[in-house]
């Protein structure tokens, strides 16, 4: 694959892994809910094609995928029609830019030959919708047709250009085209909840932001992962002048008021930090097995340790859920996979910057991070550590990056190195 495509974030990430991770050889026998690499999803895979089989449609092989929030909101779906491991069709709903996106490859060569912007869904009921859509005619990589719909007029044009399918290129062909209302319209829905969250942050409105941020991002909500916010202790700001926010004991969210009023760097750390609760999360389901305990049981506990709780023997023999050798290998498995952890959080929210960005940027990775995910990179490789399976895509991700990455001077990866290690170190 293209670096390029590999910095495009999100969009791109499912496609690029779907036919990786879900699709199977097995007889799909039913539809089949699976763990999905995008962190903050869950995905049931389908048989659906051919249409025609009897007694029902499918032949044994997945070819459908559907991605829901873990609040049941629908976030993308795939379709690799004819089966060949490749996906034909996308639709992506990107809840903070008002927009559902579809592509579709029409002749099997992983290029995108339609794309449909849709705002419809997101405007409201019983009103009519704007929907944009560019056409490649003769399938060679150049859309030839533009239509807009909207409730005033139907708008064709003519157009010459390569393909994409970003909202950033949807602004920049309606400019050419002079469709300066349209152009308008589209800007005025990719920035209205980015200005939002910039008002609530402004007035530092945190426990709306916080809840704000986690409905656009598309994160999961306090009913399915608990998280309390706080903040920095005031004598310790100084110290973390640069720390906009850090995910703590499985529950807490600290952040820092004085970081920086930058609303993208606010959605960057939120990102970062909410993908670290998941993993925890995920761990912890991934382990529990036939243990009749819970996620809320298991951070209470966590936190009972660390505040040195004692609830009685009585309550130790008899009442509490989770058990020492649970625990204890819960925080194992948690300290083993530090370094993955890390590198996963590091990519992915880097990643999805083109899914929250108002206007997409093509280059998504800080000279910052790329830093760090090089140096992440090469202490599992100096360590020799076994890559578990969960995180082979991951690192797949980083090896398609490893050219930019080469660029980086030596000395400061050795310095970011040199920190990890330390903080290896202390670690309990």
């Amino acid at each position: 694959m293209d670096i390029e495509r590999l910095l495009i974030g999100f969009l791109g990430l499912g496609c690029a892994f779907s036919s990786l991770l879900y699709s199977s050889s097995a007889v799909a026998e039913q539809a089949q809910e699976r763990q999905s690499v995008r962190f903050n999803a869950r995905v049931t895979q389908y048989d659906n094609f051919p249409l025609n089989t009897s007694p029902g449609p499918g032949n044994g092989v997945y070819d459908t995928w559907y991605y829901y929030s873990y609040d049941n909101k629908p976030l993308r779906e795939e379709y690799d029609f004819n089966e060949d491991g490749n996906i034909d069709k996308t639709t992506e709903w990107v809840n903070i830019k008002n927009v559902v996106i579809d592509t579709e490859n029409k002749n099997s060569d992983q290029k995108i030959d339609r794309v449909v912007f849709d705002y419809t869904p997101f405007q409201e009921q019983n009103t009519s919708g704007h929907k944009y859509e560019f056409r490649d005619i003769d399938l060679d990589g150049i859309f030839d047709e533009f239509v807009a719909f909207t409730p005033a007029e139907f708008l064709p044009r003519q157009v010459h250009e390569p393909v994409a399918s970003s909202v950033e290129f949807l602004v920049t062909m309606l400019e050419k085209l002079n469709l300066q209302d349209e152009k308008y319209f589209v800007l005025e829905r990719t920035y209205t909840k980015y200005a939002e969250l910039q008002r609530l942050r402004s007035k530092e409105e945190w426990q709306v932001l916080f809840q704000k941020t986690r409905e656009y991002l598309d994160l999961p909500s306090d009913q399915v992962l608990p998280v309390e916010l706080k903040f920095i202790p005031e004598e310790q700001i100084q110290d973390n002048i640069e720390t906009v926010a850090k995910a703590k004991n499985l529950k807490y969210l600290i952040i820092n008021p004085r970081a920086t009023r930058n609303i993208d760097d606010w959605l960057l750390a939120i990102d970062h930090e909410m993908l670290h609760l998941l993993q925890g999360q995920r761990r912890f389901n991934e382990l529990k097995g036939k243990e009749k305990i819970t996620w809320d049981d298991l951070v209470q506990y966590h936190l009972d340790l660390i505040n040195s709780v004692n609830r009685g023997m009585m309550y130790n023999l008899f009442k509490c859920p989770v058990s020492s050798s649970f625990y204890n290998t819960y925080i194992t498995f948690a300290r083993a996979q530090y370094l993955f952890d890390e590198l996963e959080a590091h990519l992915y929210s880097y990643q999805r910057r083109a899914f929250y960005n108002p206007i997409y940027t093509r280059d998504n990775f800080t000279y910052s991070n790329k830093v760090f995910i090089r140096a992440f990179h090469e202490l599992i490789q100096e360590q020799g550590l076994t890559i578990p399976e969960k995180y082979i895509p991951m690192i797949s991700e980083v090896k398609k990056a490893l050219p930019i990455l080469s660029r980086l001077p030596q000395e400061q990866v050795n310095a970011v190195k040199t920190m990890l290690r330390k903080t290896l170190l202390q670690k309990p």
